[in-house]
């Protein structure tokens, strides 16, 4: 797989990405998805995917119901979590040169207080995710890391 940093954005991006990213802010929060909700690493890939039309993890979605599943998974393809997973198909930029369709990660708060990685999709200057709590939009210059997406 070509770095997704580098791969061409596609013709109507813009609208496929507003597409997704409203799709999920109508969903609840589910690991996984099997019930037809979503979590941040799907929204972030469906955005990839309006992006660029590829997603690099397909095989993922449905695969895990909680967060330790999630970790699983992550874990047997070699990587500790999302920031693992992402380095491996995407570039770091700073927060200040993230463009519409990159993709970030934020701490957010479970429903037990812990904080947990949220990853979220550059929407301008906020960034939407999706965390236990819902829908997650934060201004985008607060996001811990970034991922560009498309060239």
């Amino acid at each position: 797989m070509i770095g997704l940093s580098r791969a061409p954005r596609l013709d109507g991006w813009e609208e496929r990405l507003i597409a997704a990213l409203s799709g999920h802010a109508s969903r609840p929060f589910e690991w996984g998805g099997r019930r037809g909700g979503s979590d941040c690493h799907m929204l972030a890939m469906d955005c990839v995917m309006a992006v660029v039309g590829v997603d690099p993890y397909p095989d993922e979605r449905g695969r895990y119901s909680t967060r330790i599943g999630a970790l699983r998974l992550f874990r047997k393809r070699g990587f500790a979590w999302l920031t693992d997973a992402y380095d491996a198909v995407f570039d770091r930029v700073p927060a200040s040169l993230a463009r519409r369709g990159d993709i970030g990660l934020v701490e957010v708060m479970d429903p037990e207080g812990a904080r947990v990685a949220c990853a979220c999709v550059v929407a301008g200057a906020d960034a939407w995710g999706k965390g236990p709590q819902g829908t997650v939009r934060v201004p985008t210059l607060s996001l811990s890391v970034v991922w560009k997406v498309g060239a």
